[in-house]
C-alpha cells in the first residue's frame, strides 16, 4: 500500500511538471512574453495573434484561453482587414454569444408623439368676477333690514335694506318740482332725474316718484347680482357714509380650480389640456375639466406654476377652500423623433447611447434630449436619426467595455512608445526581469515603469527576480 501511494506522488508530479513547461501552460499566460506580442501586432507580417474578445489586451501568438475570464482566444483582426476602417473608431465589438449572456436588448429610432400626465394639486377658489360688492354713493341711516346674516343667499333684485338720506329726499322735492314747472322733457327736469340716478336711486323709484309726484322717505336698494352674502358691514340704526363697502355678495354656480405646476413640468401644460379632479371625498365624482388659463409668472416661494380650471357648480357640492388631486393629461404638438428613456446613460453633463448597425458591433454616440415623457420615451433632439438601432438593455456593461478598451488602448501606446528605438532581437526573460512592473492580481501584466493596472486599476509592484 505504502508503494503504492508513492507511485501516485510521482505520476501527479509528473503531470504538473508537464503543464508547467507546455506552451499552452499557465507559465505562458503569466509569461511577460504576452506584453510583446501586443506590442508587435501589427507588425508580424503573415502571422496570426490570438486574443480574447472580453480582454483585448491579452494577445499571444497560439491559441488558448484568455488568463483573466476563461474564455478561448480568438484570431485578432488586424487593420487592413474587413470592418476596421477609419469609421470604425471607437466601436466595440462583442462576441455574439456574450451578447446574449450579457442580455442585450435593441429597440429603434422612430417618430411618435411624447405623452405625459402631471400630477398635482389644487384648491377652489371664488371666481374672480363672480364677487359683487354693495356700497352708497350718499350718506344716510339704516331704518329697515333684510338681507340681515352672513352666507344667506340672496337673488338679484331681492331686497337688501332701506336708508334714509336728507340729500336723497331734498333732490326728490326738486326733480318734482322741476316735473311740475317746465314738464318731463324739460333739460332742468332732466337735469334733476340724472341726479338721482347718479345717486344709484333705482329706475323703478324714480318712475313711483314721477307717477305719485311725492317724495319717498326711504330708499330701497336691492341686490346687484344673485349669491351668498360672503362679508356684511351693517346694521339697523347704523349710520353709513358714502363709499363704505356694506356687503359682499359671491355666485357659486362656477367656481375656479387653481392648481400649481413644478416648474419643469411647465413646458408641457397648454391650454385646454384635459385635467381629472379628485378630491378624495365619499360621495365625491371624479370631475372632469380643462385648462382654462396659465399664469404668466412664477412663485418666487415654491417656483410653481398656476393653472386654473373652471367649474361649474349647479348643486353647489363644490365649496372655496376645498383640496384636490389633479391630474393633467399633457402631450407634445407634433411628433418628436423618440427612444426607450432606458437607452440613455447619462455621465454628468453628457448623454450617450450605444448604436449597432451589425451584429456584434456597438459604437456609443452622444445625443441631446428634449421632452421626457411617460412609458419611458425621451425626445432627441440631435444625435441619432430614424430608423437607427439603440441598445436599450445591456448598455452600462457596454459602456465599462468602452472605458476598459480606451484604457488598455492608452496602455499599449505607452508600451509601444518605450519600446521604440529598442533592439529587434526578442528579449530573453532574463532581461525582462530586471526592471520590469506587474500587478499583483494579474501578473500578466508587465512594463518597464511603475503605473497602474489598465484592468483593477491597482499600482504595479516591481517584479521579483
Amino acid at each position: 500500500m505504502k508503494k503504492y501511494m508513492v507511485l501516485l506522488f510521482v505520476g501527479v508530479s509528473i503531470s504538473c511538471l508537464a503543464g508547467l513547461v507546455s506552451n499552452n501552460g499557465p507559465s505562458h499566460y503569466f509569461s511577460p512574453k504576452w506584453l510583446h506580442a501586443a506590442n508587435d501586432v501589427h507588425q508580424h507580417g503573415g502571422q496570426t495573434l490570438y486574443t480574447c474578445p472580453m480582454h483585448p489586451q491579452i494577445v499571444q501568438e497560439q491559441p488558448g484561453q484568455c488568463p483573466i475570464c476563461g474564455m478561448d482566444l480568438v484570431p485578432q483582426k488586424s487593420p487592413g482587414q474587413k470592418g476596421e476602417g477609419p469609421g470604425d473608431q471607437g466601436t466595440i465589438r462583442v462576441d455574439p454569444v456574450t451578447v446574449q449572456n450579457m442580455g442585450v436588448r435593441v429597440d429603434h429610432v422612430k417618430w411618435g408623439i411624447v405623452y405625459r400626465h402631471i400630477r398635482t394639486f389644487g384648491r377652489l377658489e371664488t371666481p374672480e368676477d363672480a364677487l359683487a360688492v354693495v356700497n352708497l354713493r350718499f350718506s344716510g341711516w339704516v331704518e329697515k333690514l333684510w338681507a340681515d346674516k352672513l352666507g344667506k343667499y340672496v337673488a338679484k333684485g331681492d331686497k337688501l335694506f332701506a336708508i334714509y338720506s336728507p340729500e336723497v329726499f331734498s333732490a326728490q322735492k326738486e326733480y318734482i318740482l322741476a316735473l311740475k314747472r317746465y314738464g318731463e322733457e324739460n333739460s332742468i327736469t332732466q337735469s334733476a332725474e340724472s341726479r338721482l340716478k347718479l345717486w344709484d336711486v333705482p329706475a323703478w323709484q324714480i318712475k313711483r316718484i314721477r307717477e305719485e309726484m311725492k317724495p319717498k322717505r326711504l330708499i330701497t336698494i336691492s341686490s346687484p347680482a344673485s349669491g351668498f352674502i360672503e362679508t356684511m358691514d351693517i346694521a339697523k340704526g347704523s349710520r353709513i357714509t358714502s363709499g363704505k363697502n356694506l356687503y359682499t355678495i359671491i355666485d357659486l354656480s362656477n367656481v375656479w380650480l387653481k392648481g400649481e405646476v413644478y416648474d419643469f413640468d411647465a413646458p408641457w401644460v397648454k391650454n385646454g389640456a384635459q385635467v381629472e379632479i379628485d378630491f378624495s371625498i365619499p360621495g365625491f365624482d371624479v370631475y372632469q375639466g380643462e385648462i382654462a388659463y396659465i399664469y404668466p409668472t412664477l412663485s418666487p416661494q415654491t417656483r410653481t406654476l398656476t393653472v386654473r380650471v373652471e367649474l361649474e357648480n349647479p348643486d353647489l357640492k363644490l365649496k372655496p377652500g376645498m383640496i384636490a388631486g389633479l391630474l393633467i393629461n399633457a402631450q407634445s404638438d407634433d411628433e418628436r423623433l423618440i427612444i426607450p428613456s432606458e437607452s440613455i446613460i447619462h455621465t454628468g453633463k453628457r448623454k450617450v447611447v450605444f448604436v449597432t448597425k451589425t451584429p456584434g458591433k456597438y459604437e456609443p454616440r452622444e445625443v441631446e434630449t428634449g421632452l421626457v415623457g411617460d412609458n419611458y420615451v425621451t425626445e432627441i433632439v440631435a444625435g441619432l436619426e430614424e430608423g437607427e438601432t439603440v441598445v436599450t438593455s445591456g448598455q452600462f456593461l457596454l459602456d465599462s467595455e468602452s472605458q476598459l478598451q480606451e484604457a488598455v488602448k492608452k496602455f499599449m501606446e505607452n508600451q509601444l512608445q518605450s519600446t521604440q528605438g529598442a533592439d529587434a532581437h526578442e528579449h530573453t526573460d532574463e532581461e525582462i526581469s530586471k526592471a520590469l512592473y506587474t500587478c499583483p492580481m494579474h501578473p500578466q501584466i508587465v512594463q518597464e515603469q511603475p503605473g497602474q493596472c489598465p484592468i483593477c486599476g491597482m499600482d504595479l509592484v516591481k517584479k521579483k527576480q
